[in-house]
C-alpha cells in the first residue's frame, strides 16, 4: 500500500522545479504588481484621510448595502475608527479576486492547458507518478502563495497606521495566501471535469463568482450565507480589529479536502478527456471559420464577452454609490486637493474623470489580450497549420488586430453605459450625462491604442518580450493614478501616454495631442506589422 503511494506522487519535487523555473518570471509579476499595488495603497490612504471625521463619513458610506454587497462588512468600532481598519475594509476583498484569479489561470496552465498540448503526455512517459503532476502544480501554489502573504505582511508592517499591529497586517497577509490557495485547489477539482483549458478557466471564474454573489447576499442580509462562502468566511478574520484566525484554518482544511477529492478524480478519468464529456461538434462547420477574422472571434468570443460583462457590472458598482461620494467628495479636503479645479463642474464630475482613468486602464486589459491571442496561438503551434493553408500572416495579424481596436471601444462603452445607468437609478438627479459620461472616457482611447501598437511591434520583433506590456501597463496605473499621491516627479508621469491624456471635463481637449499619440500608435503597429511578416515563426 505505502509504495503504490509512493509510486503515484513519485519524482513530485522534480516536477516542482520544472513548474518553479517556467513561473520564475510571470508568478513574480504577479506577486510583486500585488504587492506594490497593495504598499502603495496602504501609503496614500493615511493622507487621504487623516481625520477621524473623515473616516467615520467614509464607514457611514461603507454600511450603505451597495457598498457592502461590494466590498464586505464594515469592522471596527465608529469612535476609533482607524486608517489601517478602513484600509483592510475597503482593499481586503478586491485583492482577494485577483489573488484568485491569479491562482485559476496559474493551475489550469499547469494541468489542462499542459494537457491540451501534449507535455503532460510527454512527462507521463517518464517514470514520474499518476499524481505528480497535480501534486507538483498544488504544492507550487502553495508556495507561491505562501510568499505572497510573507511578502504582503512584511510589507504592510512598514506602514505605519495608526493603531496597527504587527499580527494584524500578517494576518491580512495570510487572508490573501489562505484564499488563494482554496481557489488553487478548487480550481484543480475543477479541471479534471472539464475537458479543456477554456471550459476549467470557464468553471472556476463561474465559481468565484457565485461565492462572491453568495457572500454579499449573506452580508447584506447579514445572515448564515456570509460564512457559506470561503469569501465571506475570511472577512471575518477582522483584520485589524480582532485578527480571528480560526476562519483561516476552516478554509485551509476545506483546501485539503479538495486536494483529495481533485487527486482522486485525477485518478478516475483518462489524461486528456475530462469527467464532462465534450460535445460533439457540428457536421458541417460554420462559414464564419472560413476566415481568420470569424476564427479568431471565434476563439475570443467567450473571453471578451466575459470582459464586456465584467466592465460593464464594474460601471454599475461605482455608480450605485455615486450618490454616497458625492456628499463624502464636497466635504473631504484630501478630494478637493487632488481633483482638476473647476468652477463649471461640480466635484462628483470631476471625480468621475479619476472613475473614467481607471476604467480605461482596465479596459486596455481585454484588449491587448485580443491581439495577444495571436501569439499563444504560435507558441502552441496551431499557427503554422493555419498558415500552412492559403492564408497571410498579415491578414491573420489584423483580424486579430481589428478585434482588440473594436474590443477596445466596446468596453469603455460598457463601463460608461453601467456607470451613467446605475447613478441614474440611484440618484434624484445626475450631475452627468451619458454623452459627457462617454467622451470623458474616450479620450483614453489613443492611449490604449498605443498600447495595442506597441504590443504588435513586439509581436513582430520581440515576441519573447510581449508580456511586459502588461507591467507597462501596470506602471501606467502606478505613476499616473497614484503618482500625484505619492508626489512623484511629473516626468514619470509622462513615461506613459496616459500621462499626456486630458483630464475632461475640465483640461481642454487637445487634439493635436490626441492625433500624435495615434499615429505614433499607427507607426508602432505598421512596423510590427513589417516585422511579423518577415521573421522567423519559429522564434519562442
Amino acid at each position: 500500500m505505502k509504495n503504490n503511494l509512493t509510486n503515484l506522487f513519485a519524482r513530485t519535487g522534480r516536477l516542482m522545479q520544472f513548474i518553479i523555473r517556467r513561473e520564475r518570471v510571470s508568478s513574480s509579476i504577479w506577486i510583486f504588481g500585488l504587492l506594490i499595488f497593495t504598499i502603495s495603497v496602504a501609503l496614500a490612504l493615511p493622507g487621504m484621510f487623516p481625520l477621524l471625521e473623515e473616516r467615520i463619513i467614509m464607514r457611514e458610506t461603507m454600511q450603505s448595502p451597495a457598498m457592502v454587497a461590494i466590498l464586505g462588512p464594515v469592522f471596527g468600532n465608529e469612535l476609533s475608527y482607524s486608517v489601517g481598519v478602513m484600509f483592510a475594509n475597503q482593499m481586503l476583498l478586491f485583492t482577494l479576486l485577483a489573488v484568485a484569479i491569479m491562482n485559476i489561470f496559474f493551475v489550469v496552465k499547469h494541468t489542462r492547458t499542459d494537457e491540451e498540448q501534449g507535455r503532460s503526455e510527454v512527462i507521463r512517459s517518464l517514470p514520474v507518478g499518476r499524481l505528480s503532476t497535480l501534486s507538483a502544480t498544488l504544492l507550487v501554489a502553495l508556495l507561491i502563495n505562501f510568499i505572497l502573504a510573507v511578502f504582503t505582511g512584511f510589507g504592510l508592517a512598514l506602514v505605519s497606521f495608526e493603531e496597527a499591529t504587527f499580527g494584524g497586517a500578517m494576518m491580512y497577509g495570510f487572508v490573501i495566501g489562505v484564499t488563494g490557495f482554496f481557489f488553487a485547489c478548487a480550481t484543480a477539482v475543477f479541471s479534471q471535469f472539464s475537458s479543456n483549458s477554456r471550459g476549467a478557466n470557464i468553471f472556476s471564474i463561474i465559481f468565484l463568482f457565485l461565492l462572491f454573489g453568495i457572500r454579499a447576499i449573506g452580508d447584506v442580509a447579514e445572515n448564515f450565507l456570509s460564512f457559506i462562502s470561503p469569501l465571506g468566511l475570511v472577512l471575518q478574520t477582522q483584520v485589524y480589529v480582532n485578527n480571528y484566525i480560526w476562519p483561516l484554518i476552516i478554509v485551509f482544511f476545506l483546501s485539503i479536502f479538495l486536494v483529495v477529492l481533485a487527486c482522486f478524480l485525477n485518478l478516475i478519468r483518462d489524461l486528456g478527456q475530462g469527467l464532462i464529456a465534450a460535445k460533439p461538434g457540428k457536421a458541417a462547420a460554420s462559414k464564419m471559420l472560413l476566415s481568420p477574422m470569424g476564427l479568431a472571434i471565434r476563439l475570443l468570443k467567450v473571453l471578451l464577452i466575459a470582459w464586456l460583462i465584467g466592465m460593464f457590472y464594474f460601471g454599475l458598482m461605482y455608480g450605485a454609490v455615486m450618490d454616497f461620494m458625492a456628499d463624502f467628495i464636497e466635504n473631504n479636503d484630501f478630494f478637493q486637493q487632488i481633483l482638476p479645479p473647476s468652477d463649471e463642474h461640480e466635484p462628483v464630475v470631476m471625480f468621475l474623470s479619476m472613475l473614467m482613468l481607471i476604467m480605461s486602464l482596465m479596459g486596455a486589459v481585454p484588449a491587448l489580450m485580443a491581439i495577444l491571442k495571436l501569439r499563444t496561438e504560435e507558441k502552441s503551434g496551431r499557427l503554422e497549420q493555419l498558415l500552412a493553408k492559403p492564408v497571410g500572416r498579415t491578414k491573420l495579424l489584423t483580424s486579430y488586430l481589428l478585434i482588440a481596436f473594436v474590443t477596445s471601444f466596446l468596453v469603455l462603452f460598457m463601463s460608461a453605459f453601467g456607470l451613467w445607468g446605475a447613478s441614474a437609478l440611484m440618484m434624484e438627479e445626475v450631475p452627468f450625462s451619458l454623452g459627457l459620461s462617454l467622451q470623458i472616457i474616450f479620450v483614453f482611447l489613443p492611449a490604449i491604442w498605443l498600447m495595442l501598437g506597441l504590443a504588435v511591434f513586439l509581436i513582430g520583433f520581440a515576441p519573447k518580450l510581449v508580456n511586459l506590456i502588461y507591467l507597462y501597463l501596470g506602471f501606467s496605473l502606478f505613476v499616473v493614478y497614484l503618482g500625484g499621491v505619492l508626489n512623484l516627479p511629473s516626468w514619470m508621469r509622462k513615461l506613459s501616454p496616459y500621462g499626456y491624456i486630458p483630464q475632461l471635463p475640465a483640461d481642454d481637449v487637445r487634439i493635436h495631442v490626441l492625433i500624435i499619440i495615434s499615429v505614433i500608435a499607427m507607426i508602432l503597429a505598421v512596423s510590427g506589422w513589417f516585422g511579423y511578416k518577415r521573421r522567423d515563426m519559429k522564434m519562442q
